[in-house]
Formats: C-alpha cells, structure tokens, sequence
C-alpha cells in the first residue's frame, strides 16, 4: 500500500500536493518522500486529512531547499472550504473505502466523501 500520493499541478502556488494515505504523518516517511519528490527547490503542500482529520492543521506547507524539506518552514495553511485541494483530496479518497472507512474521519465525513461531495 502507498503512504501517500504525490500531485504535480499546473500554474499553482505550490510545486507538489502530497495526501496522505495512512495514519502516520507523511513526513514519517521522510527520507523516501524527498528521493520520491525530487525536488531541488520549491514548495510543499500536504493534506493531513486522514492523520489530523478536518481541523485547522490540515494542511500545511513546506520549502524544500536542495532536495530536502525544511521543517522549520512549516506553515499551518488554512483553505476555503471550496479549494481545489480539498475538492482533490475528497475525489482521490473516494477510491479508497478501505483507507477512508478505517481513519479517523467521523462517519458523516465519509459519507460525504463516499457521495462525491468534499469536506
């Protein structure tokens, strides 16, 4: 199983968009994360969606400085609840009942999920 998924998107603030999968901290898996980015400079974003659920630390933002992440540089990025990174996450997570219906998402959550609607 993946630990989290990695989203290059177009003309955006952000470099990559990583969720992640399971209920540890996507940058647990730091060392392979970095070899998996590859990237030299830029900026992260990672939905914490299914470690911290649907609360203020969801997101949050990260520089990466010569193919590492910077932790000091994290940011608690608060997003509108019509973002496209929330509408992303919803739709990938759709996908993975397994994953969606054992985290930690309350069960209206999931149920919004599952219906096609994001939270």
């Amino acid at each position: 199983m993946k630990e989290y998924l990695i989203y290059k998107l177009p003309n955006n603030k952000y470099d990559l968009f990583i969720i992640g999968l399971d209920y540890h901290n996507v940058l647990y898996y730091c060392e392979q994360l970095e070899k998996d980015i590859n990237l030299k400079d830029g900026i992260l974003l990672i939905d914490q969606l299914l470690q911290t659920g649907n609360a203020k630390n969801r997101f949050v933002e990260y520089n990466v400085k010569n193919y590492k992440i910077d932790f000091y540089s994290a940011k608690n990025i608060i997003l509108p609840s019509n973002s496209k990174y929330r509408r992303i996450t919803s739709k990938i997570l759709k996908h993975y009942f397994d994953i969606l219906e054992n985290s930690i998402l309350s069960d209206n959550q999931k149920k919004l999920i599952n219906e096609g609607k994001y939270i």
